[in-house]
């Protein structure tokens, strides 16, 4: 017999707001020559909508109760035992299976820079196989699904990018690995970017955009684990 006990999960949602105007001059000389308006400001405000919910999703926004994905008190946190640039091939695949060892993880999060040194040294000398492509055949996910691991680089794990968004770890980088899922995390876009109806306000037309989003919400303790540099 199988059963579910349901319980309420709330989940803080933002409200948020941005736009853009256009002068009726502006107006006047596209209706004159006959040409398309200029969108550049309102690709500028969409953008800068993106721009934001980025944020929110990757760091929360605690002034609100959010939560995000890179900074996430439900998730256990420990500390490499060794410099993954210049260690040897082996122990640093060693070291990244010991991360995934901690949870079920099927996405490995790091650093650009970290990234690159992994897709440039080599596993061995002599040898033409990177650290990243023997990581991408013979990590604990893959060995055990037969499925790829995705290894996505974040500049935002980044130390300086951490500690510029309240995240204070000694001013070192991090890894993070999770299982991508549904069921274990998630975040609510009930109101996707829209631009509302143009309204004049004074000598301008104004249009103004809204959205709603949550932080990241991961709804089992410990489905995800961070890792910080040595």
């Amino acid at each position: 017999r199988v059963t579910v006990n349901a319980t309420k999960s709330k989940v803080p949602i933002g409200y948020a707001g941005i736009g853009y105007d256009y002068s009726l001059d502006e107006m006047r000389k596209t209706a004159q020559l006959r040409m398309p308006i200029d969108v550049t400001k309102a690709e500028l405000a969409f953008r800068g909508a993106q721009e934001h919910q980025q944020s929110v999703a990757y760091f929360g926004d605690s002034s609100r109760g959010m939560t995000g994905l890179f900074n996430n008190p439900n998730l256990a946190l420990d500390s490499f035992t060794i410099n993954l640039f210049t260690a040897a091939g082996a122990d640093v695949v060693a070291e990244v299976n010991n991360l995934l060892t901690t949870v079920w993880s099927n996405t490995l999060v790091l650093t650009p820079l970290l990234y690159a040194s992994f897709s440039s040294r080599r596993m061995e000398t002599g040898t033409d196989t990177t650290i990243l492509q023997f990581l991408m055949l013979n990590n604990l996910y893959t060995t055990r699904t037969k499925m790829e691991l995705s290894i996505e680089p974040r500049y935002q794990l980044e130390a300086a990018e951490l500690a510029a968004n309240g995240v204070s770890n000694g001013s070192k980088d991090r890894m993070m690995a999770y299982e991508k899922n549904a069921r274990n995390l998630g975040l609510a876009n009930p109101l996707p970017f829209r631009q509302t109806a143009p309204q004049i306000q004074g000598l301008n037309i104004a249009v103004d955009c809204e959205y709603k989003m949550s932080g990241v919400e991961f709804r089992f303790p410990f489905s995800g684990a961070y890792r910080d540099a040595l």
